[in-house]
């Protein structure tokens, strides 16, 4: 396949050029130029959820002039030439405020919410609380993650409007949920709850627990049961690897070095 010339575009001013089917967000990234952003990740495919990274885009006409969109910069790719964007218009601003009050209303506990929101210098919303222990703004990142990189779908959203939820089938404890806690991770606003206690790991938001496997040298829990088993199906690695925690797994490995020599 032919590789395809850049494309000029400008962006904040800056005259630049770019390959077909970058998004604005890579753009941005490679330029050193800010766009906030809450239900991205550059490992998981881009769903536009938050709408934070909302930015101004100037598409040429064909007889001449430009018309304007206001579009996601995380899953907008570019694939015109004379493409103005603007990151930081009076425009971009006002809808990021509308978004950011909206999240606000959603999810008043949580800090990062709040301290976005602060940049933009809004201390409150005007739109009326549901639920102040909300803290779930719905970006699906959990949902991509365990689909994408884990490969289990053991969670989704469901339900539509104010009845939306991510929730395992039928809301019971999850057969496929290995409690790897790659949801939680990616979670931008801490709403996904991991227990360790009794000898079990628990993802409070799922109902699921897995029991933990033990170091057989200093008897530290190394991590979930099924979270090893899932990863001994997959990688060829020598067995004790699975049965020793980190710490012990490099005295062990100091020690074959200074045994062998190498």
């Amino acid at each position: 396949m032919l590789r395809s010339d850049p494309l000029k575009i400008t962006i904040d001013g800056i005259e630049t050029e770019v390959e077909k089917e970058t998004t604005i967000l890579q753009l941005a990234k490679k330029l050193g130029i800010e766009i906030p952003t809450l239900c991205h990740h550059d490992a998981i495919s881009t769903y536009g959820a938050c709408r934070v990274c909302t930015v101004e885009v100037g598409i040429p006409r064909s007889g001449g002039g430009k018309r304007t969109r206001m579009v996601t910069a995380c899953n907008y790719p570019i694939r015109d030439n004379g493409l103005n964007i603007n990151t930081k218009s009076e425009r971009v601003l006002a809808v990021r405020k509308m978004i950011l009050e909206l999240l606000l209303a959603r999810c008043p506990g949580v800090k990062r919410i709040q301290d976005m929101a602060k940049e933009y210098e809004i201390t409150e919303s005007r739109f009326p609380i549901e639920n102040p222990e909300e803290e779930c703004i719905l970006c699906g990142l959990c949902t991509r993650v365990c689909q994408e990189i884990i490969g289990k779908s053991a969670i989704s959203l469901v339900g539509r409007g104010f009845e939306r939820k991510v929730l395992t089938p039928f809301d019971e404890p999850s057969e496929d949920c290995i409690a790897c806690g790659a949801c939680a991770y990616v979670c931008p606003t801490g709403a996904i709850k991991i227990v360790q206690e009794d000898g079990k790991l628990t993802i409070k938001n799922w109902k699921t627990s897995r029991e933990l496997a033990k170091c057989l040298e200093c008897g530290e829990y190394v991590g979930s049961e099924a979270v090893l088993q899932y990863i001994k199906e997959r990688v060829s690695l020598p067995e004790d690897i699975f049965k020793l925690c980190e710490k012990c797994r490099r005295k062990k490995l100091q020690k074959e070095l200074i045994t062998t020599g190498k």
